[in-house]
């Protein structure tokens, strides 16, 4: 009886780490934090189409929250009501890809209809390891000899390659392993 209730909690344990290693694949693409992307020759290229332009407005699409969105128009030094500069671009993705907030930053531009333009820095979040709990673990292993062995750190960057193939999921299973044949 011990044995099967260990066994669902193990399994349980992985439908769990799996699925929340499909929905981090889902949202947080591999990321090296080394240096900032530099601008596609495409982009670079149809920039200077805009380039001079006033810019009416600058907006974050994908960052919730107002308060977020003007703390990062006030990170980048593009400004609306200046004339838009290749040079400034480039800083203001280097600006906001040093915050660590950003797995990818792209720059959408638009003409609005009185031959002004508006920018868009379209982002994709990182996403940190937060806090871990462990639930209905069989004891042995205690519930943070659970945690321990997913080799999770507080606060690290979570990427499905490092943490959901090698730590998470293989350490979880080796401790439960271990523990069950006792």
């Amino acid at each position: 009886m011990h044995l099967e209730g260990a066994l669902r909690t193990t399994l349980t344990a992985l439908a769990l780490a799996a699925a929340f290693c499909l929905g981090a694949e889902a949202q947080s693409p591999t990321v090296q934090q080394s240096a900032p992307p530099a601008l596609p020759a495409q982009a670079a290229g149809g920039m200077a189409a805009y380039e001079g332009l006033i810019v009416q407005t600058i907006n974050f699409p994908d960052v919730p929250g107002a308060s977020a969105q003007h703390h990062l128009l006030d990170l980048i030094p593009q400004k609306a009501g200046v004339p838009l500069k290749r040079e400034d671009v480039r800083q203001s993705i280097q600006a906001l890809h040093s915050t660590g907030r950003f797995a990818d930053i792209q720059v959408e531009a638009e003409r609005s209809p009185d031959h002004q333009v508006v920018l868009a820095f379209r982002t994709q979040a990182n996403f940190f390891v937060g806090e871990l709990f462990v639930e209905a673990a069989p004891n042995p292993p205690a519930a943070n000899q659970v945690v321990n062995a997913t080799k999770l750190q507080l606060g690290e960057l979570f990427t499905r390659t490092r943490h959901c193939r090698h730590q998470a999921i293989d350490g979880t299973k080796r401790i439960l392993q271990v523990r069950l044949k006792r």
